[in-house]
Protein backbone atom coordinates (compact mmCIF):
# COMPACT_ATOMS: atom_id res chain seq x y z
CA UNK A 1 0.00 0.00 0.00
CA UNK A 2 1.53 3.36 -0.98
CA UNK A 3 2.50 5.67 1.85
CA UNK A 4 0.10 8.39 0.63
CA UNK A 5 -2.88 6.01 0.66
CA UNK A 6 -1.99 4.73 4.12
CA UNK A 7 -1.67 8.32 5.40
CA UNK A 8 -5.10 9.17 3.99
CA UNK A 9 -6.69 6.12 5.63
CA UNK A 10 -5.04 6.97 8.95
CA UNK A 11 -6.23 10.58 8.70
CA UNK A 12 -9.82 9.47 7.99
CA UNK A 13 -9.74 7.05 10.92
CA UNK A 14 -8.32 9.71 13.28
CA UNK A 15 -10.90 12.31 12.30
CA UNK A 16 -13.68 9.72 12.57
CA UNK A 17 -12.64 8.73 16.08
CA UNK A 18 -12.43 12.40 17.11
CA UNK A 19 -16.01 13.03 16.06
CA UNK A 20 -17.48 9.73 17.35
CA UNK A 21 -18.33 11.12 20.83
CA UNK A 22 -19.99 14.15 19.21
CA UNK A 23 -22.12 11.97 16.95
CA UNK A 24 -23.24 9.66 19.79
CA UNK A 25 -24.02 12.65 22.05
CA UNK A 26 -25.99 14.34 19.29
CA UNK A 27 -27.92 11.12 18.73
CA UNK A 28 -28.93 10.98 22.41
CA UNK A 29 -30.01 14.62 22.35
CA UNK A 30 -32.09 14.06 19.20
CA UNK A 31 -33.76 10.99 20.73
CA UNK A 32 -34.80 12.97 23.81
CA UNK A 33 -36.17 15.76 21.62
CA UNK A 34 -38.17 13.34 19.47
CA UNK A 35 -39.62 11.67 22.56
CA UNK A 36 -40.64 15.00 24.09
CA UNK A 37 -42.17 16.32 20.87
CA UNK A 38 -43.86 13.02 20.04
CA UNK A 39 -42.45 12.75 16.51
CA UNK A 40 -41.38 9.18 17.21
CA UNK A 41 -45.00 8.10 16.70
CA UNK A 42 -44.83 8.93 12.99
CA UNK A 43 -41.56 7.03 12.65
CA UNK A 44 -43.05 4.09 14.53
CA UNK A 45 -46.27 4.08 12.52
CA UNK A 46 -45.06 4.71 8.97
CA UNK A 47 -41.31 4.28 8.57
CA UNK A 48 -40.58 1.33 10.87
CA UNK A 49 -42.99 -1.13 9.14
CA UNK A 50 -41.57 -0.13 5.75
CA UNK A 51 -38.01 -0.69 6.93
CA UNK A 52 -38.79 -4.07 8.52
CA UNK A 53 -40.15 -5.20 5.13
CA UNK A 54 -36.93 -4.03 3.43
CA UNK A 55 -34.83 -5.90 5.99
CA UNK A 56 -36.84 -9.07 5.32
CA UNK A 57 -36.36 -8.53 1.58
CA UNK A 58 -32.56 -8.58 2.04
CA UNK A 59 -32.71 -11.57 4.37
CA UNK A 60 -34.75 -13.40 1.72
CA UNK A 61 -32.02 -12.44 -0.75
CA UNK A 62 -29.59 -14.39 1.42
CA UNK A 63 -31.80 -17.46 1.00
CA UNK A 64 -33.39 -17.44 4.44
CA UNK A 65 -37.03 -17.44 5.49
CA UNK A 66 -38.11 -14.27 7.25
CA UNK A 67 -41.33 -12.46 8.11
CA UNK A 68 -41.77 -8.75 8.74
CA UNK A 69 -44.00 -7.48 11.50
CA UNK A 70 -44.83 -3.89 12.31
CA UNK A 71 -41.77 -3.62 14.56
CA UNK A 72 -40.29 -7.10 14.31
CA UNK A 73 -38.32 -9.28 11.97
CA UNK A 74 -38.68 -13.03 12.44
CA UNK A 75 -36.06 -15.27 10.86
CA UNK A 76 -36.11 -19.06 10.53
CA UNK A 77 -32.85 -20.59 11.70
CA UNK A 78 -32.21 -24.22 12.67
CA UNK A 79 -35.92 -25.06 12.38
CA UNK A 80 -37.07 -22.34 14.78
CA UNK A 81 -38.34 -18.81 14.33
CA UNK A 82 -36.29 -16.09 16.02
CA UNK A 83 -38.15 -12.82 16.55
CA UNK A 84 -36.09 -9.63 16.73
CA UNK A 85 -37.71 -6.44 17.99
CA UNK A 86 -36.70 -3.31 16.12
CA UNK A 87 -37.35 -0.03 17.85
CA UNK A 88 -38.29 3.22 16.14
CA UNK A 89 -35.06 4.59 17.60
CA UNK A 90 -32.86 1.99 15.90
CA UNK A 91 -33.71 2.46 12.24
CA UNK A 92 -31.40 5.38 11.54
CA UNK A 93 -33.53 8.51 11.65
CA UNK A 94 -30.71 10.22 13.59
CA UNK A 95 -28.37 9.52 10.67
CA UNK A 96 -30.74 11.30 8.30
CA UNK A 97 -30.83 14.34 10.59
CA UNK A 98 -27.05 14.36 10.97
CA UNK A 99 -26.72 14.05 7.18
CA UNK A 100 -29.11 17.01 6.77
CA UNK A 101 -26.99 19.02 9.22
CA UNK A 102 -23.88 18.38 7.10
CA UNK A 103 -25.70 19.84 4.11
CA UNK A 104 -25.65 23.28 5.75
CA UNK A 105 -21.90 23.51 5.34
CA UNK A 106 -21.29 20.91 2.66
CA UNK A 107 -23.39 22.63 0.01
CA UNK A 108 -22.20 26.08 0.93
CA UNK A 109 -20.69 27.56 -2.16
CA UNK A 110 -21.44 28.60 -5.70
CA UNK A 111 -22.62 25.23 -6.93
CA UNK A 112 -25.38 24.80 -9.46
CA UNK A 113 -28.82 24.07 -8.08
CA UNK A 114 -29.06 20.85 -10.10
CA UNK A 115 -25.77 19.52 -8.71
CA UNK A 116 -26.85 20.46 -5.17
CA UNK A 117 -30.13 18.60 -5.70
CA UNK A 118 -28.24 15.61 -7.09
CA UNK A 119 -25.92 15.63 -4.06
CA UNK A 120 -28.90 15.83 -1.69
CA UNK A 121 -30.68 12.90 -3.35
CA UNK A 122 -27.52 10.76 -3.40
CA UNK A 123 -26.78 11.58 0.23
CA UNK A 124 -30.31 10.98 1.46
CA UNK A 125 -30.66 7.67 -0.37
CA UNK A 126 -27.15 6.58 0.58
CA UNK A 127 -27.77 7.34 4.25
CA UNK A 128 -31.08 5.47 4.09
CA UNK A 129 -29.50 2.38 2.51
CA UNK A 130 -26.52 2.40 4.87
CA UNK A 131 -29.03 2.22 7.72
CA UNK A 132 -31.04 -0.59 6.12
CA UNK A 133 -27.89 -2.68 5.65
CA UNK A 134 -26.71 -1.82 9.18
CA UNK A 135 -29.98 -2.98 10.79
CA UNK A 136 -30.07 -6.08 8.58
CA UNK A 137 -26.52 -6.95 9.65
CA UNK A 138 -27.34 -6.39 13.33
CA UNK A 139 -30.44 -8.59 12.99
CA UNK A 140 -28.34 -11.39 11.47
CA UNK A 141 -25.69 -10.99 14.19
CA UNK A 142 -28.34 -11.49 16.87
CA UNK A 143 -29.64 -14.62 15.19
CA UNK A 144 -26.38 -16.29 14.19
CA UNK A 145 -24.01 -15.21 16.95
CA UNK A 146 -25.74 -13.49 19.88
CA UNK A 147 -26.92 -10.13 21.12
CA UNK A 148 -23.59 -8.98 22.62
CA UNK A 149 -21.69 -8.22 19.38
CA UNK A 150 -24.92 -6.90 17.92
CA UNK A 151 -25.30 -4.50 20.86
CA UNK A 152 -21.71 -3.29 20.45
CA UNK A 153 -22.28 -2.72 16.75
CA UNK A 154 -25.61 -1.03 17.43
CA UNK A 155 -24.41 1.21 20.23
CA UNK A 156 -20.89 2.15 19.15
CA UNK A 157 -19.98 1.14 15.65
CA UNK A 158 -23.17 2.51 14.10
CA UNK A 159 -21.95 6.06 14.65
CA UNK A 160 -18.57 5.10 13.21
CA UNK A 161 -20.28 3.61 10.14
CA UNK A 162 -22.21 6.87 9.71
CA UNK A 163 -19.00 8.90 9.93
CA UNK A 164 -17.29 6.69 7.34
CA UNK A 165 -20.31 6.98 5.06
CA UNK A 166 -20.36 10.77 5.36
CA UNK A 167 -16.63 11.01 4.67
CA UNK A 168 -17.03 8.88 1.56
CA UNK A 169 -20.18 10.74 0.48
CA UNK A 170 -18.65 14.22 0.75
CA UNK A 171 -15.47 13.09 -0.99
CA UNK A 172 -17.54 11.62 -3.82
CA UNK A 173 -19.82 14.65 -4.09
CA UNK A 174 -16.96 17.15 -4.19
CA UNK A 175 -15.01 15.03 -6.67
CA UNK A 176 -17.80 14.00 -9.05
CA UNK A 177 -21.16 15.67 -8.43
CA UNK A 178 -20.99 19.32 -7.40
CA UNK A 179 -20.45 21.73 -10.27
CA UNK A 180 -19.68 25.42 -9.98
CA UNK A 181 -22.34 27.76 -11.38
CA UNK A 182 -21.49 29.17 -14.77
CA UNK A 183 -20.32 32.70 -14.22
CA UNK A 184 -21.77 35.16 -16.70
CA UNK A 185 -19.80 38.30 -17.31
Amino acid sequence: MPKKTFSLILLILTVSLMFLPLITSLSGFLTTAFLNIGWYRAIEKFILPFETRLIVFFIHGLGMDAIAGRSTVSVMQNGAWHKIMISWNCIGWQSIIIFLLTLATGLNGTYSLSSKLEAFILGFLGTFWVNIFRVTFITLLIIFINAIPAAVLHDYLSAFILILWLIFFWWFVYAYVLEEKNSRA
